[in-house]
């Protein structure tokens, strides 16, 4: 876990074999923390890699193993990253419910609860059941007692899905 958090920066051929290494390394190993060091090493892998990383990242959850504190005292990765990342591999897998639920997980977990989740759920909606639903589930948010809090980041997500529902737009995969 910490060769890919010390190296989350790195780009290019670097990153490449870094994440080879880390997989041919630990891809055998029954460790929840490896299994998330390969699951992090896949999507630096590219799109091929896409459901090895979703494995890893979902035996992880399901394997619950306790994150190292790195030096800043900070654990090398936040559930809320985990659980972002994960949302993100689901979605560009098309599995919208999932992306769904790990969205709402980063709800969970989220020290700042901006909206930037909520937003995030919309964008799913959208591709999932198109803009109009998009458009109520944030309705629904600005009906809730958190939306004072993030007014700013759901009103400029309203107003972002009414011009795509005036100009007619469909999410084609």
């Amino acid at each position: 876990i910490r060769i890919m958090y010390d190296n989350i920066s790195t780009i290019g051929a670097k990153r490449h074999q870094i994440s080879q290494s880390v997989i041919k390394t630990y891809s055998n190993s029954t460790h929840p923390l490896d299994k998330l060091a390969c699951g992090l090493a896949y999507i630096n892998e590219g799109a091929a890699y896409r459901k090895l990383a979703i494995e890893c990242f979902e035996y992880y959850f399901s394997h619950p193993s306790k994150m190292p504190i790195a030096e800043n005292k900070h654990p090398y990765f936040s559930e809320w990253q985990l659980h972002s990342e994960l949302a993100n591999l689901y979605e560009k897998e098309y599995d919208f419910d999932k992306a769904i639920h790990e969205l709402e997980e980063c709800i969970r977990f989220s020290s700042i609860n901006d909206g930037v989740e909520y937003t995030r759920i919309a964008d799913v909606i959208v591709k999932k059941e198109g803009v109009d639903q998009a458009i109520e589930y944030i309705i629904q948010i600005k009906k809730s007692n958190i939306y004072p809090k993030m007014k700013n980041m759901i009103d400029y997500e309203y107003n972002e899905l009414l011009k795509k529902k005036e100009k007619g737009y469909v999410y084609r995969p």
